[in-house]
């Protein structure tokens, strides 16, 4: 008898119900098929989420340090919470700890674990640099709180404070821009990497190579065991031009000013120092920040994260006298003998311009114009020269155009000529416009850092270097140097030595002689060559000294800046005049 005959013979009841049970193996047997087959690669994924994590080591960020080899940057230990949502158990109990531990808000939370969510199991930083209590507290509570770890990780450590902020910078989370830009690269949303100075103009050498290790966790997410392990591989290292004790006395000396210091070597652009006040210590910016405390540094209006010193722009004062100098040399007739009549005013059609001395000085030449810093003197001079030689002049040595110093973030103010106010306000140039250039003011502007290169050219012959900061990049383990960054003379415009040694010996007298404007600069038994200026701004003032020593064979360069300084003599020259003091104590005194 077939099959179906028994089946038919069978109870009516009977029969429904073996053919339930057929349809219900049917229905698990392709249920199997689809799990085991199908869906595997789905399940075995979610399988092995469950039971493997990812979990990155963090590289030692390269050591930054000065030209003596004294170290500048390097890391410390430190300890961050990560939270992983999908292994949380509790979250109203979770969030609650955290709240209470470590000042967490549930809003930040949710926040942070929006930003993932395209990432599921990643360990998400919810706090960086907790402290030793703050870990205690954590690793006592563990079996209690799956999903929340504590990763050891390097945190940047400035060893000398704010001394040099300026010039080394800080890290700081990657902005939604940069990681944008650098994903591909290796960087991760949450990454520290550098902002501002060198940590950011050299963060490709820096940062070095993220590690990891596969681990088996078990239920609660706790590591179990460690499946496969790459070592994190450590930056280069950094070495620099820059002289951490001369660095430090240049931030003693200028103090609570508002303002900016350059000290650079003219012999090949080697910065030695330099400042920009106030100033601020990157430290608090290698741990955890909450996005209010940078707020306030940020909206604070000292702006102490602008560096003044390549990136503040003031009008170029009385410094900028010397490039019309400069200019006269090249102008057909001229003569350095010619003297001009200081009454203390000079009338330009219905105009008049006065000169900082209200009583004048009488005839001057040039030797005598710079040392007095006469205004009238420069008026003529500056009109017989024409404003396109004179901004011909200033294009040549480094005026109107970023210096390229590797320090991230240098801006540069245009150098003004007839067709650059005819494009920015429809207006042509007036022969007022040359005479207010030709002491500094009007529009022609500056930073810091462009008038040391230019002093710098004056004081070398004519030779323009690019400002250098990095000298070499270097192997951690075996100072093995991979990179050196040599010195780079960006242009050559040679100075005729009558020329030079005219306003080499001029620049001497403004520090050295009975009424000059640069006295409080002088250093007994250094030849100090300088240069006053108090520019104009707004109702206000600024202060300006550069100068270089010694005067044959020249060595350094100073400038200071002192925003609302009362005058170059009075506000800057002291402070140049420490600075020089302090480097000729270290370099030159026997």
């Amino acid at each position: 008898m077939t099959g179906s005959g028994l089946f038919n013979e069978l109870h009516p009841g009977l029969r429904v119900i073996a053919t339930l049970s057929i349809i219900l193996v049917l229905v698990l047997s392709i249920k199997l098929f689809m799990i085991q087959v199908v869906d595997y690669p789905k399940y075995s994924e979610y399988s092995a989420n469950n039971r493997i994590r990812i979990i990155r080591t963090m590289p030692l960020r390269g050591n930054i340090y000065d030209r003596n080899g004294r170290l500048l940057a390097d890391n410390r230990p430190s300890y961050n919470v990560c939270l992983v949502e999908e292994d949380i158990k509790d979250k109203d109990k979770t969030m609650y700890f955290l709240e209470q531990t470590l000042g967490l808000e549930k809003d930040y939370i949710r926040k942070k674990f929006k930003e993932y969510r395209w990432r599921p199991y990643t360990p998400v930083v919810v706090k960086r640099d907790i402290s030793e209590k703050e870990v205690a507290q954590i690793e006592e509570n563990r079996l209690d709180l799956p999903g929340v770890v504590v990763e050891s990780v390097p945190a940047r450590n400035y060893v000398h404070g704010s001394a040099g902020s300026s010039i080394i910078g800080y890290v700081g989370r990657i902005s939604k821009d940069d990681y944008e830009k650098n994903k591909d690269k290796g960087y991760s949303a949450d990454d520290m990497t550098g902002v501002t100075g060198i940590e950011k103009e050299y963060e490709g050498y820096l940062r070095g190579e993220k590690g990891g290790m596969q681990v088996q966790v078990d239920s609660k997410g706790y590591r179990d065991k460690i499946l496969k392990s790459q070592p994190a591989a450590r930056g280069y290292n950094i070495y620099t031009t820059i002289d951490i004790e001369l660095q430090k006395d240049v931030e003693n000396i200028m103090g609570g000013v508002k303002g900016a210091a350059v000290v650079l070597d003219p012999r090949n652009g080697e910065v030695l120092a330099l400042s920009s006040k106030p100033d601020f210590n990157p430290n608090i910016f290698a741990g955890f920040v909450k996005q209010d405390d940078i707020d306030l540094i940020i909206r604070d209006k000292n702006l102490p994260l602008l560096n003044r010193a390549v990136s503040g722009f003031y009008p170029s004062g009385s410094i900028f006298k010397l490039v019309v100098a400069l200019s006269a040399f090249n102008r057909p007739g001229f003569s350095v003998n010619t003297k001009y009549h200081c009454a203390g005013s000079f009338s330009l059609g219905d105009r008049v311009f006065n000169c900082w001395e209200k009583r004048g000085h009488g005839y001057v030449d040039m030797r005598e114009a710079i040392k007095y810093s006469c205004n009238i003197y420069f008026y003529n001079e500056g009109l017989n020269c024409g404003v396109d030689r004179i901004i011909e002049t200033a294009a040549n040595y480094g005026y109107g155009q970023k210096t390229g110093i590797d320090i991230y973030g240098e801006l540069s103010p245009e150098l003004p000529s007839p067709g650059w106010k005819k494009e920015k306000f429809g207006q042509s140039w007036f022969p007022g416009d040359t005479v207010n250039i030709s002491i500094g003011q009007g529009y022609i502007l500056t930073t810091p850092l462009q008038s040391a290169v230019f002093l710098a050219a004056v004081a070398n012959g004519g030779r323009v270097y690019k400002p250098r900061v990095a000298v070499s990049v270097a192997e951690h383990a075996t100072n093995h140097k991979i990179k050196e960054f040599p010195v780079f003379e960006k242009a050559c415009y040679p100075i005729d030595e009558k020329a030079r040694k005219t306003v080499a010996d001029s620049m001497w007298r403004v520090v050295n002689e009975t009424r000059g404007t640069g006295t409080a600069a002088a250093v007994p038994g250094f030849d100090i060559c300088g240069k006053t200026g108090t520019a104009q701004a707004g109702k206000g003032t600024h202060a300006w000294f550069g100068g270089f020593a010694p005067r044959d064979n020249p060595e350094i360069v100073v400038v200071v800046l002192v925003e609302g300084g009362e005058s170059g003599s009075k506000s800057a020259a002291p402070l140049a005049g420490g600075i020089f003091k302090s480097y000729y104590e270290k370099y030159r005194k026997k």
